[in-house]
C-alpha cells in the first residue's frame, strides 16, 4: 500500500519488471466491490439467514432475496473483471 487518493481509497502498487505502475482507480474499485458483495454473501449464508431462521423472525425472506440479488451483483462484477482481463486493461 502506498498511500490514499482524495477519496480516501487506498493505491496499491504492482511490481512489474522493476517497475511500480498504480493499480488504476476503476480495476481497485471492481476488485474491492467484488470483495464486499463476495463477504456479503458469504455472511448471509454462514450467518444472517439461519440467525434469523432461529429467532422465527419474519425477515427470513428478505434475508433469501438480497442474497439472490447480491449473487447477481457479484456475478455481473466477475463478468467486468474479466473483459478487462482479457481486453489487457486490468492493471
Amino acid at each position: 500500500m502506498i498511500g490514499g487518493d482524495k477519496y480516501g481509497r487506498w493505491m496499491w502498487k504492482t511490481k512489474i519488471k522493476n517497475n511500480f505502475n498504480d493499480m488504476k482507480n476503476i480495476n481497485y474499485d471492481l476488485i474491492k466491490t467484488l470483495h464486499s458483495k463476495l463477504d456479503n454473501i458469504w455472511r448471509m449464508e454462514k450467518y444472517y439467514i439461519e440467525d434469523a431462521d432461529k429467532a422465527k423472525c419474519h425477515s427470513v425472506p428478505a434475508w433469501k432475496k438480497i442474497l439472490v440479488e447480491e449473487k447477481k451483483h457479484a456475478e455481473m462484477l466477475r463478468k467486468e473483471i474479466e473483459l478487462r482481463v482479457k481486453a489487457g486493461v486490468f492493471d
